[in-house]
């Protein structure tokens, strides 16, 4: 089980797999114990989640200080130059040219549980025609309202949990704000976010529901997690 993937990163499955199960033991019912298995991985994680958000306000705070004269720099130089005085201000700062490869901490940490969490769920047979509100069949992509045509990529149904997916995710991206970013730069991260909002829903569309299932509500977790640490600040 699982012998397609690294030996540690089996072993990150087979913990999931007894999470979950016990989840399902304990509640009696599938969707609910992927709702708990995503509470529960939150709190896992959060250690991990606080170290990468305090290098990523050190990076932000990085970037608002230097970009605007990295910007001013660009504007009055070109080539060579220009990077040797952006390299300069680097020096004169104390500041590493790949401070900001500490912002990918929060997002590489969540690819190994994406990859077991996608394995797990994937080849559960618990979830097989197992239902969960308007979900038939959690083994499989919910196929809300169905299609007369067969449309490319998103085939004969549409799938209404991805579309959930996606407005949390969109809704987060809105109300994204950081204290050290300029105002600028806090529009671009938005962007970003935005754009990785409908890249998940396409990516996810396909996906077997109970899959579906596990990300929107981690998305929503840390909906409500960014929204405690606003209010706290």
């Amino acid at each position: 089980m699982y012998s397609a993937l690294w030996d540690w990163l089996r072993q990150l499955c087979f913990l999931i797999e007894w999470i979950f199960i016990s989840l399902l033991n304990l509640v009696g019912n599938e969707g609910i114990a992927i709702l708990l298995l995503a509470c529960v991985l939150k709190i896992m994680i959060f250690p991990l989640n606080r170290i990468a958000e305090k290098w990523q306000d050190d990076v932000n705070s990085i970037q608002s200080d230097l970009q605007p004269q990295i910007d001013e720099i660009k504007s009055m130089l070109s080539g060579e130059e220009a990077n040797h005085r952006i390299m300069q201000l680097y020096q004169d700062k104390n500041v590493s040219p790949f401070y900001s490869v500490k912002s990918l901490f929060g997002f590489l940490i969540q690819i190994p549980i994406f990859i077991a969490v996608f394995d797990v769920l994937g080849e559960s047979i618990y979830l097989l025609e197992k239902s969960f509100f308007f979900i038939d069949d959690l083994s499989k992509p919910d196929q809300w309202l169905s299609f007369p045509i067969i449309i490319p990529f998103f085939g004969s149904s549409f799938n209404l949990l991805p579309l959930c997916m996606m407005i949390i995710s969109l809704l987060s991206a809105f109300l994204y704000t950081d204290q050290n970013l300029t105002r600028d730069l806090l529009q671009n991260q938005k962007r970003k976010l935005y754009y990785m909002s409908i890249l998940f829903f396409l990516l996810l569309f396909t996906f077997p529901s109970g899959m579906v299932l596990y990300w929107t509500t981690s998305n929503l977790l840390q909906l409500i997690q960014m929204q405690i640490k606003k209010a706290l600040q």
